[in-house]
């Protein structure tokens, strides 16, 4: 099953200038596109690949690794030959699609294909989206990095009955597994 239907990317108008003045080296936008901004090669990075790697995504020698979240939550890509600033405009990842695997086992699928297993019912939150100004449900995905579940997903746990509204708030269910997540305070 596939939430999202595929259409061409729109990349952001960036004052790449200012954003390096103000410390970033790359942006990570509200739909998870990365951004460049630095010399004649600023502006999106359009090769999923090389977006992925620099997010840790996939596997390899840079797997896991790449961005990263510090302790007064500034975001950093780390790479061998430095580290650089990054801006990130909600969180660093968008969730795509998801399935209950053969074992019961909610999983979700990040805009770079890394898969994300659901163990507990604190891997999922509700929490304000930016924009909107709606409760939508975030996941962690690894080292304090957090994903935001996209709309179509969102309606798609809705429409299977997998994500139920109860009386404590929402309700993941898949297989034997209930998530529960409580209400937006």
């Amino acid at each position: 099953m596939n939430a999202d239907n595929t259409t061409a990317k729109q990349y952001r108008s960036y004052d790449h200038a200012q954003k390096q003045r103000d410390g970033y080296d790359f942006t990570i936008d509200y739909d998870g596109n990365w951004y460049y901004h630095s010399g004649a090669l600023a502006g999106p990075i359009k090769r999923e690949k090389l977006a992925a790697l620099f997010g840790g995504a996939g596997h390899g020698f840079m797997a896991g690794k790449g961005l990263l979240i510090d302790e007064d939550g500034k975001y950093w890509l780390r790479s061998p030959d430095g580290q650089y600033g990054v801006d990130v405009e909600d969180v660093p990842f968008v969730i795509v699609d998801y399935s209950c695997d053969s074992n019961g086992d909610l999983v979700f699928v990040t805009n770079f294909d890394e898969q994300v297993l659901v163990r507990e019912s604190g891997d999922v939150f509700l929490k304000e989206e930016p924009l909107c100004g709606e409760p939508v449900l975030y996941c962690h995905v690894r080292k304090g990095l957090v994903a935001r579940v996209s709309r179509a997903v969102f309606a798609s746990l809705i429409f299977d009955g997998v994500l139920d509204e109860a009386d404590a708030g929402y309700v993941l269910h898949c297989g034997t597994h209930d998530f529960t997540l409580g209400v937006l305070s």
